[in-house]
């Protein structure tokens, strides 16, 4: 009577399962076959079972062959998926580097810029200042030379020819020039 419970039972809970799974999960059908068999025999036949122990299942060598193959291909499948994530988090991470590299070189082109455009404000700040500078200079010229725009010429071109390297000067003079000061 204890076998053919057993029996009946064990057969009964192994046809919840699939063959895959008994290859797969034998230690979890196990346990739940053994939780089974203590609650039938308790309640039938008022007895205890004190361990149960699935040990082997027998399948068709074609079938276990393939079940085996079907887990190899599955780690196998789990092997890519993990290559394929680190591959992913790899290029994430250069593309993220490479974003982190184009800000830097923006901000500092940016920088590049501002100090270029506070450079030329400053240039032209200070060459309009001494253009003014040298604006009143001049009007205080012509107001000692009394006015006379010719006479303002004149000390122009002194100006320069005093200002400028000998070495690269070069002076034409006309003729009426010459006469009218040796002359004169």
């Amino acid at each position: 009577l204890f076998v053919r419970l057993a029996i009946d039972r064990l057969t009964e809970a192994a046809t919840a399962y699939s063959a895959t799974q008994f290859f797969t999960s034998r230690t979890t059908i196990g346990k739940s076959m053994e939780q089974q068999l203590k609650k039938d025999f308790k309640e039938r036949l008022s007895s205890n079972v004190y361990s149960f122990q699935l040990r082997t299942v027998s399948l068709p060598n074609e079938f276990e062959s393939a079940i085996q193959e079907t887990e190899v291909m599955r780690q196998d499948l789990q092997v890519a998926e993990a290559e394929q994530n680190a591959t992913k988090v790899s290029l994430e991470t250069q593309l993220i580097q490479a974003q982190k590299r184009t800000k830097v070189r923006a901000n500092k082109g940016e920088a590049e810029a501002a100090a270029v455009l506070l450079a030329n404000k400053a240039d032209i700040e200070q060459y309009v200042a001494m253009q003014h500078k040298s604006a009143d200079s001049y009007g205080n010229v012509l107001r000692e030379l009394g006015s006379s725009e010719g006479s303002m010429l004149e000390y122009m071109q002194a100006r320069v020819l005093r200002d400028h390297p000998a070495d690269k000067t070069v002076v034409g003079m006309s003729m009426r020039a010459l006469t009218t000061n040796v002359g004169g």
